[in-house]
């Protein structure tokens, strides 16, 4: 199994899985899809409006590798706000 962590800035949100809110502090996801090859990601969670959101628009932007990019709606849900 590969778990990583996101919210190592205890003064900037992270909802990406990438990397933080201010662009500037990455996870480590980014290096261990491309050491393993990964060009597809499926993704889902419990923030479709935060989390899920932020996640897809990195993966989909140049801060990134490219990806092809699928969210798995019946295994997410956004915030009740």
């Amino acid at each position: 199994d590969i778990i990583v962590e996101k919210g190592g800035n205890t003064y900037v949100d992270a909802y990406s899985a990438f990397m933080d809110n201010s662009r500037n502090l990455k996870t480590e996801l980014e290096d261990t899809l491309q050491k393993h090859q990964v060009d597809a990601l499926y993704i889902a969670g419990i923030a479709t409006d935060v989390c899920v959101r932020w996640t897809v628009e990195d993966a989909l932007s140049n801060r990134t590798s490219p990806y092809e990019v699928k969210v798995i709606s019946d295994a997410s849900a956004g915030l009740a706000v």
